[in-house]
């Protein structure tokens, strides 16, 4: 076989059975779940107690599931929790027009609690939940290190970084069949370049 016969060159990052493999093997647990913190503007007025002021009645686990908690409606009826379906984000991640594709999707929750409603992402409320215990610092964004919107492992797959650690994490997975970006590496690297002056508090620009 001549060079040029040979397939493209591809990598491949482990996923969620070897992460789960390795957790098993390490005599953790599969999963764990932990109360998603608020933020100030989610803090019900009628908030009696610490837990209602610091939490929702919701939690999420590690490998990317979000439920509801038992509890205490306003009318003092109980509420029994239940394990809640995520629905794909509209938000583009990669270089195809917006739903256009079936490109993996941003993994979206919408929680509920005393006329609240906060649309978020999965990862995010990873990283609050068992990362910062509460808002995720200025300056530092999510990451999907393999590049795929729904391997919400963490902290696997999930972590914190900068914008332009995010960029390079495309460059890296480019050649990844996990991986739903597509652009060409001097995109790629004009983006990184481009990130920087936002993450440090200039004007952020497109690509």
């Amino acid at each position: 076989m001549t060079q040029a016969d040979q397939p493209p060159h591809t990598h491949t990052r482990p996923g969620p059975d070897e992460w789960l493999a390795a957790r098993l093997a390490a005599d953790q647990p599969a999963e764990t779940w932990a109360r998603v913190p608020r933020l100030p503007e989610h803090i019900p007025a009628d908030a009696t107690t610490d837990d209602d002021r610091l939490y929702w009645p919701h939690e999420v686990s590690d490998t990317g599931h979000y439920r509801s908690i038992d509890r205490t409606l306003r009318d003092g009826r109980p509420c029994n929790g239940q394990i809640l379906a995520a629905h794909p984000s509209n938000r583009p991640v990669c270089e195809h027009t917006p739903n256009s594709c079936d490109c993996p999707k941003y993994q979206k929750a919408k929680l509920r609690d005393r006329g609240i409603t906060w649309s978020t992402t999965i990862h995010k409320m990873q990283l609050m939940a068992f990362r910062f215990n509460g808002q995720i610092p200025d300056g530092l964004i999510s990451r999907h290190l393999d590049d795929n919107p729904t391997h919400n492992w963490w902290p696997e797959n999930v972590t914190e970084g900068t914008p332009p650690e995010n960029e390079a994490d495309k460059l890296a997975n480019r050649d990844s069949p996990q991986s739903p970006h597509v652009p060409s590496p001097s995109r790629l690297r004009s983006r990184i370049v481009m990130a920087w002056p936002a993450w440090l508090g200039g004007r952020r620009r497109s690509a």
